[in-house]
């Protein structure tokens, strides 16, 4: 006779084989504080609601199958728990733009993931990802200066001349669009004023 494992309801045809793993993997994060992605999750406060920590049938009752193979447990509130209400099956595609400001950050002795540290501070998570993907700041740098308004009347000073925003547009052939965005993510005026467009304008000189 075939012994059928009744653990937490699985059953011995593991026909919801992928949504139990899940559900462990789930739970292990949270709570497990030597699981690798542990500090991204139970150590930021995340866990798992009573009613899923103790059963995988309750789990799986809310959440249902997942709808294909490449279907992922996503919160709908990064800062939330895994509860009912907040979360959802999606592909890993959906789920980029989700995770993108998910990234955690230290300073100071703290962690903090890049939208708990812009909303804290007042900036862009966005601008500040930006700072250290693109431009290769460091995490200090890029919490830590502010991110600065640039209006079209402003006056730019480089090579010991100073003209307005337009005008330095009108002469070096960038829109002056370009010129504010690149200065409003902390370039200096020099490369603002001389990166040419293409692959590399988001490198800049330290």
């Amino acid at each position: 006779m075939t012994q059928r494992n009744t653990s937490h309801g699985m059953s011995g045809q593991n026909d919801r084989a992928a949504e139990y793993v899940i559900w462990s993997h789930m739970k292990d994060r949270c709570s497990n504080s030597n699981a690798e992605r542990y500090p991204l999750y139970g150590g930021r406060g995340i866990g798992v609601c009573k009613r899923w920590q103790d059963s995988f049938e309750n789990f799986y009752q809310d959440v249902g199958a997942r709808p294909s193979a490449r279907h992922q447990i996503d919160r709908i509130d990064n800062d939330g728990n895994y509860e009912p209400g907040n979360v959802r099956w999606r592909t890993p595609s959906e789920n980029c733009n989700n995770k993108s400001n998910n990234r955690v950050l230290s300073l100071g002795g703290r962690s903090k993931t890049a939208t708990e540290w812009a909303r804290e501070l007042g900036v862009s998570a966005h601008q500040v990802l930006a700072r250290i993907d693109k431009l290769g700041w460091s995490v200090e740098k890029a919490l830590t200066t502010p991110i600065a308004k640039v209006a079209p009347e402003v006056l730019i000073e480089h090579d010991g001349r100073t003209q307005s925003l337009k005008a330095w547009a009108a002469e070096t052939g960038l829109k002056p669009h370009t010129i504010r965005v690149r200065l409003e993510r902390g370039w200096s005026a020099k490369d603002a004023l001389t990166k040419p467009l293409g692959p590399s304008r988001w490198k800049s000189a330290a």
